[in-house]
Order: structure tokens, then C-alpha cells, then sequence
């Protein structure tokens, strides 16, 4: 039997913060969650994934476990300023948040910075009201999260060094943990944040429900990079929405390789003159995996710049999804806007939905977008056999020419770990040619 949204609520984390005004905040949302439904295929934001299997099982809010140190190695990101998250919970002493943090930055758990002269901040950016409805995992998110990292860089500021956040979820029984991220670049700010969300394999089925909100005000930069890698057993469901403000720049590079589903939603509103944003994405499936991206950009205000790539590689049984919309309002003149999505299929059985869209109400701008959906060339597999490189050797240098586009344009520090996880991710054999 499918569970309603309401069962997911953490009714304990919600009574136990009565009369304080994170308390309240939650109490508001969960009210609307009995009135919501979880999405099915009349849904036309979710009419390519559907979420019946997933929802059959029965899910119990995730429980704060201990994870050793050991088991978190391989994803950590060295030489970082870290924060780690455990079901949604910050783990102090997991984490590496040294006493000297660069001149300008706050980085907290959001648990900490709403006791602190921080809480103002948190609470306009939890409050602000989105441009389209939310969805019911939005609202859940609202009313559940555990904590989350809240990253602040004030006026001016700026290092090199990169902030990673880290969340791993394990259980032992079906569960679902829900994570808020916030990240505020005051005016002229440069950062660097990369997000992580991974968990222990051979357990049960998770649900892991994570948001992140962006505020970039003038003339700030952030890169931002998130990495999904978890286990066959594990659903992630998560969206990030993003505001920046005048002549400020949001990079951002999405990568997905695991999951039995994986859901990522983003929301990016150029707010203010001159503000551009670049959002690549590569994601890569496989068995009878299902990958979804989904955004849309909003060109509100006139000469702003947005472009958008994203890759997917898939193979047996597999699927992805890509639907990206561009909307340019009335106003919006001097706008320019590209958005493609490129696909290569390595099975019959594969199967990708591509659907970019443009909804222009501007009459001065350029905007172009485009769908390809393909297979490794039979040609240029020859050419690289001539040169006594083996077709199975041949197919992965094929593969990997495809990918790196994206990966080559990921943050120094992330590179090397997306090199180990997607260099040899298919097995080369059997691929679907023409």
C-alpha cells in the first residue's frame, strides 16, 4: 500500500521545537502536507518518472546511527573545509571545520546559526516565498529537516579553499531523511561549495529528500558542484533553487552515477541586470537505474545570460530524463539564453525522454535550445582500431570524450574522484553503435 505524505513527517522533531520560531515555521508547512499528494503521471513535471514502487514500501523517519570515520574516507574531499552529515544530522566530530576558518566566512550547521547573530539571515532565506508551487517533497523538507550547513561570505570576501558538504545516510530498516542546506554570498563574494551525497551499500531502501537555497547578491560568484553516488538501494529526491542579484555569477555542475532513482530539480531566478549562470550537468545510468534532472530558468529582469549542457550516458535497461525550461519575461530584453541536451544510448533497452523548452515573452533577445540522442559511431571506432587501439579500448576513449566536456569543467579539487567514478563506469562490451 502506497504511504500517504504525512506518514513521512518527523512529528517528534517538529513537538520538540514548539513556541520557537523554527518550531512554528515547521508546524505551518506540515499542515499543508495532509492536503498534498505524492505526484503520479497526471503530474506533468513528473509524467517521466513514476514513484509507485518506490512509495510501496514502508518508510520510518531515518534515526541518527554512528558511522566511523573509516567508512566515510573514500568521500572526502581533502584539503577542504568540510561538513558532515549523518540522516541529516551534523557530526561535529566527523567533520573538519578549523578554528581559523578564512576572513569573511560563516560556516555552521543551521541548527547553530539560528542561535546566533546568523538567525536573521536563515530565517529570510527559509521564508522566501518560490516563483512556481511547491512540490509535497518541498513541503515535507520544510517541515522535517534535521539541520543543515548555512554558509555565509560577507561583503568582499573570498578563498580558494572549497567548502564541502557531505551527506550519508544509513539504516537499517526503509527510511527517509530530510537535509536544508543555505548558502548567502554578500556583494563582491567568491566561493567555492561542493556537495556530496552518498551511503553505505547492501542496505535497505533510503529516501534522502535534500535542499539547498542560494542567495548571490551583487557581484558575488559561487561555484557550486554537487556530486550524487549512492548505492542501487538508495531514492534521492532533492532541489535547489538560486536568486542572484546584479552582475553576480552562479556556476554550477551537477553529477550523477547511482541510485535506483535519482530526482534533481533546479530553480535559478536572474533577478537582477548582468547576472549569468552556467549549469552544466552529466549524469550516467545503468541496470534499470532512472535519472531525472529538471529545471528552469528565469530571466526576470533585461540583459542577463544563461547557459545550460546537459549529458547523459545510459546503458541496459536504463533511463534518464531531461527537462529544461527557459522563461523570458515581458521585460527581459537583451536576453541570451542556450540550453542543450546530449544524449548517448549504449542499449536497445535504454531510453531517454529530452524535453528543453523556451517560453519567451520577450521580443529582443537570443535564445536557442536543443535536444541529441545518439549512439557511439561504428566510423570513428574503426579509425581508433586502426590505430591498433582494441574496439573495447577504443569504446571507453569514445565514452570518456563524451564526458569530460563536463567533468573537465568541475573544480580542481573535485576532478580526481569524478575521474575514479566515471572512467570506468560501463564495461565496454556489447554497446549500441551506428
Amino acid at each position: 500500500m502506497t504511504q500517504l505524505p504525512k506518514e513521512f513527517l518527523n512529528r517528534e522533531l517538529i513537538d520538540s521545537e514548539a513556541g520557537t520560531w523554527l518550531g512554528d515555521f515547521r508546524k505551518s508547512h506540515a499542515s499543508k502536507v495532509s492536503e498534498l499528494e505524492f505526484p503520479g503521471r497526471h503530474n506533468e513535471r513528473w509524467k517521466y518518472t513514476p514513484l509507485r514502487a518506490v512509495l510501496e514500501l514502508d518508510y520510518q523517519v531515518a534515526q541518527q546511527v554512528n558511522v566511523s570515520d573509516e567508512v566515510l574516507a573514500s568521500h572526502r574531499l581533502q584539503g577542504s573545509i568540510e561538513l558532515v552529515f549523518i540522516n541529516g544530522s551534523f557530526s561535529e566530530e566527523l567533520s573538519n571545520l578549523p578554528v581559523d576558518l578564512p576572513k569573511g566566512f560563516s560556516v555552521v550547521p543551521v541548527s547553530q546559526a539560528l542561535n546566533s547573530d546568523l538567525a536573521h539571515d536563515v530565517q529570510n532565506i527559509l521564508e522566501y516565498e518560490v516563483s512556481e508551487e511547491e512540490d509535497v517533497f518541498e513541503t515535507l523538507n520544510k517541515s522535517s529537516f534535521r539541520d543543515g550547513a548555512f554558509i555565509k561570505v560577507a561583503k568582499g570576501a573570498y578563498s580558494e579553499t572549497a567548502i564541502h558538504i557531505l551527506n550519508f545516510s544509513s539504516a537499517e530498516q526503509s527510511a527517509v531523511n530530510f537535509s536544508r542546506h543555505l548558502i548567502y554570498l554578500e556583494e563582491g563574494a567568491l566561493a567555492t561549495v561542493i556537495e556530496t551525497c552518498a551511503d553505505r551499500d547492501g542496505e535497505v531502501k533510503k529516501i534522502n529528500n535534500i535542499m539547498t537555497d542560494i542567495v548571490l547578491q551583487e557581484r558575488s560568484v559561487l561555484t557550486y558542484s554537487r556530486l550524487q553516488n549512492e548505492s542501487e538501494e538508495s531514492v534521492n529526491v532533492s532541489a535547489l533553487r538560486a536568486r542572484l542579484a546584479a552582475d553576480a555569477k552562479f556556476n554550477s555542475s551537477v553529477f550523477s552515477s547511482g541510485g535506483a532513482l535519482s530526482r534533481h530539480f533546479m530553480d535559478v531566478e536572474l533577478n537582477g541586470k548582468h547576472a549569468e549562470t552556467d549549469l552544466l550537468g552529466l549524469f550516467t545510468t545503468k541496470g534499470t537505474m532512472h535519472a531525472d534532472n529538471r529545471g528552469i530558468i528565469r530571466h526576470n529582469v533585461p540583459e542577463c545570460e544563461a547557459n545550460q549542457l546537459y549529458k547523459g550516458v545510459l546503458d541496459d535497461s536504463s533511463r534518464g530524463v531531461f527537462n529544461g525550461i527557459v522563461n523570458i519575461a515581458r521585460d527581459a530584453q537583451l536576453t541570451n539564453a542556450t540550453q542543450m541536451s546530449r544524449n548517448l544510448l549504449l542499449s536497445r533497452q535504454a531510453r531517454v525522454d529530452a524535453k528543453p523548452e523556451l517560453d519567451v515573452y520577450a521580443d529582443d533577445v537570443k535564445a536557442a535550445h536543443g535536444a541529441a540522442i545518439g549512439q557511439l559511431s561504428d566510423a570513428e571506432l574503426f579509425y581508433l582500431q586502426t590505430r591498433c587501439i582494441s574496439r573495447e579500448e577504443a569504446i571507453q576513449m569514445l565514452i570518456k570524450g563524451f564526458m569530460h566536456e563536463v567533468i573537465d569543467k568541475a573544480p580542481a579539487i573535485l576532478k580526481p574522484k569524478l575521474d575514479v567514478i566515471f572512467d570506468n563506469y560501463f564495461d565496454g562490451e556489447d554497446v549500441l553503435t551506428c
